[in-house]
């Protein structure tokens, strides 16, 4: 099922004269209960991409059809930003909307809270927290929005090996049980393979390649298959100049 149809999505900046297209003829199809990667060099157009879907900027042509006219759309960016005056609840608790009952926000945030493994921090503020642990409230808080659409513009790139595998695998459990369609934006190859169920490869704000992963969740990064599919996406973006 379709939640969104980008159809010949472009966006062309002018600089000192000189027009630049940033994203150039983009079709793509996001679907409920899919995780779609996106790798490319730096100012291959993967976060001006986001930023229009979120609508911080404007798109120069093409559509965006969403599949509902209230369609929501959630962000998680590298960064977690969370107000450091508020603790780890109430973070995640501005992201539910001012029409919602306090008796289903306190059973959401619960519920929520302890999913991403916050319970026993749900009163610590950002400095008394881990990186990961942030990281968590920021999708939480995204979650707690309950969106259609979940972006994220790289937000395990700032964590260490140990606790960004740790999130790759609890983001694969949360967000397909919740149902959602996911537009993940990386560097790291692997992390897109390992999560996606496809690969959408871009360079100079085009979709150069489209890799469909074939290998159904848990994923085993050591599998030979896995790793042929890895190969095969490093060396394309070997050749881009």
């Amino acid at each position: 099922m379709a939640v969104a149809v980008i159809k010949g999505l472009c966006k062309t900046y002018r600089i000192a004269g000189r027009e630049i297209k940033a994203l150039a003829d983009i079709n793509l199809q996001l679907e409920k209960d899919r995780i779609i990667s996106i790798v490319g060099k730096s100012g291959s157009g993967k976060t001006t991409l986001l930023r229009v879907l979120m609508g911080l900027e404007p798109k120069s042509c093409g559509e965006i059809e969403f599949g509902s006219k209230n369609a929501k759309i959630g962000t998680v960016f590298q960064e977690p930003r969370l107000m450091p005056w508020l603790t780890v609840e109430e973070n995640m608790a501005l992201g539910f909307q001012d029409c919602l009952s306090l008796t289903f926000r306190q059973e959401q945030l619960s519920h929520y809270l302890q999913l991403l493994g916050l319970a026993d921090f749900r009163k610590a503020y950002p400095h008394q927290i881990s990186g990961g642990m942030a990281q968590r409230t920021a999708l939480g808080r995204a979650l707690c929005y309950d969106p259609d659409i979940i972006l994220m513009d790289e937000p395990l790139s700032a964590l260490d090996a140990f606790t960004r595998r740790k999130l790759q695998q609890d983001l694969v459990n949360i967000l397909l049980d919740k149902a959602k369609s996911v537009l993940f934006v990386t560097h790291d190859i692997e992390e897109a393979i390992y999560l996606g169920s496809k690969v959408i490869v871009m360079d100079q704000g085009r979709k150069i390649r489209e890799f469909l992963v074939p290998f159904s969740y848990p994923r085993n990064r050591a599998d030979a298959a896995f790793y042929g599919l890895r190969n095969e996406i490093m060396q394309l973006l070997e050749l881009i100049n």
